[in-house]
Parts: structure tokens; sequence; C-alpha cells
């Protein structure tokens, strides 16, 4: 068996969905609940996986717990290949936790696996994303944006996928640059990628993933990291997006709705949209000053709260991120109109 800690042994035989034995896996909320029932010391973890703790009272249904818990070979091979291969696996519980992802609460992933440095993120991190199907114009734009954040020590945080996410991503690896790419898929396929392997082991990048290192495409799964990368930026750049529908936009009304600070670059496609529900249009100009838009953030809502994965009910799966509708301060848009929402980079 991997030398993981107890908890993220007990992490990975209930939640794994790679290894299938007929018993539905837990979800997020479902693994939370059953660690505040039993408590988050790792001696409960181990009596629970020895079978040495009473059940009573326990949320999990006794022989679905049971089935999980003993369906143990097949699921650590798999996290022994990928071990071998250079990857990591966190649980939540875990000291080498990314702190941002910890401050998600009850939303964090159970399991998290990544290649690189998992604390990647630094002091300031800017969200860059956008469409698939971005024009050459809006890709040249990303990766000017990206080149811009390498040049002023910003992390740029993004998706991974072809379109905005790998321009913005690629230019900022190309200019020295810190990196982290939250992906929906394939983590071990990307993490040996010949343009990402020499910044991973330099240092300033980190691939991480919620789903398994081998798993495929799938757009829930997509939708729930597009979340993840705005959660883990203290602001987010829109550099193209389809009006009422995506990931994208998806991502960028979850992250308006939480109280975060998403700007909108002039002419995307759903500029007008996004900037009527509280972003703020920047044009290029402005986006190459990415300082800025960090310092015109708002901090989360939470941001005094200290980053416990068990202070609140967990009544949300990771894989869901419903946001939480939060009153919004009034900024200026450029130009002078009072809007909504959003906050204008200072000066």
């Amino acid at each position: 068996m991997s030398e993981q800690s107890h908890t993220t042994q007990l992490a990975i035989l209930l939640t794994a969905r790679w290894s299938a034995n007929g018993s539905t896996p837990l979800s997020n909320s479902e693994f939370f609940e059953l660690r505040r029932w039993m408590g988050t010391a790792e001696e409960s973890a181990e009596a629970l996986l020895l079978g040495n703790r009473d059940l009573q009272g326990c949320p999990i249904e006794r022989e679905r717990l049971d089935a999980l818990l003993h369906r143990g070979l097949g699921v650590f091979q798999s996290i022994d290949r990928w071990l071998q291969a250079g990857l990591w696996v966190r649980s939540s519980a875990d000291a080498g936790y990314p702190a941002r992802f910890a401050q998600l609460k009850h939303r964090a992933p159970v399991l998290l696996f990544g290649c690189g440095d998992p604390n990647a993120f630094g002091d300031r991190a800017l969200a860059i994303v956008g469409s698939r199907n971005a024009s050459d114009e809006r890709l040249s734009k990303a990766a000017e944006v990206g080149r811009a954040c390498s040049q002023s020590s910003i992390t740029v945080v993004s998706g991974g996928a072809k379109g905005v996410d790998s321009a913005a991503m690629a230019a900022a690896v190309a200019g020295r640059g810190t990196v982290v790419g939250i992906l929906a898929d394939s983590l071990l396929r990307e993490a040996g990628q010949k343009m990402y392997r020499e910044a991973i082991l330099d240092g300033r990048m980190c691939l991480m993933s919620e789903v398994h290192p081998e798993a495929r495409f799938d757009v829930g799964t997509a939708m729930a990291r597009n979340r993840l990368a705005y959660a883990c930026a203290e602001a987010t750049l829109v550099v193209e997006c389809d009006p009422n529908k995506g990931g994208t936009w998806a991502g960028a009304i979850g992250a308006l709705r939480e109280g975060k600070s998403v700007y909108v670059l002039q002419g995307a496609r759903a500029e007008g949209l996004l900037e009527a529900k509280g972003a703020v249009c920047l044009s290029i100009e402005d986006a190459l000053q990415p300082e800025r838009l960090i310092a015109g953030a708002r901090p989360p809502a939470d941001a005094q709260m200290e980053p416990s994965l068990f202070d609140i009910e967990p009544e949300v799966d990771a894989s869901q991120l419903a946001p939480q509708v939060i009153s919004r301060a009034v900024s200026t848009r450029p130009g002078g109109k009072s809007r909504g929402g959003g906050v204008r980079p200072p000066g």
C-alpha cells in the first residue's frame, strides 16, 4: 500500500472513482460529513481503516462503507503507478495540501492530484481564462497578459484547456513566470508535455486536478475545475467568453456571485452581459498591468476566517461548487459610469 497518512488512505478508499466495485464512492460532502462524525485525528482514521471503530451514529450506510473500505488493492496499484511517474496525491487533511484550496473549506476537493510544487500560487495570482474557440487575436492578447504577469511576479492560474488557457500559460512559462494549471482531465499526459516539463522541474509550474490523473474529459468536471481556478486567484481576467453558455461563462457568473473580482477584456463576445452582471471591462492596455488588477481585488468573503475544512456544514459538493450570493460593493467603471460589483484597478 502507498505511503500515505491514514486519513489520505481513507479518503482514497472512500472517494476514488477509478476502481469501481459496485458501491458508489462518497461525494465530497459525504466525506466531510463522515469526518465531522469520526473526528479529524489520525487515530480515528486508522481505527476506521482497521475496522476497530464503533459505527453507531455513522452517517454512511454500514454496508456501503464496508464495501468501499475493502477495495484496496486495485485502488492503490493505480496510486503507486502515478507516484512512480512523478505525481503526488494530497488529501484535504494533509499538511502539504495547498492553502488556497484549504480556504474553500467544505468545497475543497477531498483528494488533489498534481505534479510540481503544490504551493506554487505564491502571494499574488491572476486567473486568465477564456473560450477554447477564441480567435488568433484573442489568443495573442491572452499571451500578452501571461507575459506581463511573469514580468510582474504574478502567478498565472488557468485551466490548461486549448485556446485562451494554453496561450496564457505557455507565454507565462516562456517568460519564466510561475504558473498553476488546474486541469479537468489527463493530468498524467499533460505533466509529461515537453513545453511544461522544465518549468515543473524548476519549481515554476504546478499542474493539479481533483480527478484522477488518467481521467478523460467530462463537462461536469470541467465546470467544477473552472470555478476552482476562479476561487484560487485574487482576481480573474476573462479574455473571451460565449454569452450564457460554457464553462468560462458559468465560472465568471459564479465568481461574481461570490463577490470575487472579475475583469473582462474589451471585445469579448460576452463583454456586455458580463459587465451588466458586475464584471469590469478593461482595455488591453489596462490588462497589461496585472499588478493593478490584483491591487484592486476584493478579499474573499471569508478571508478573515480560519481555513478549517470542518467548520461549516458540508451541504455543497465540490463538484457542484454552488455559489453563495452576497452583497456587492458599488464601483465605478472606466468612463465614470457607476455599476454594481467589480473593482476598478486603482490609479
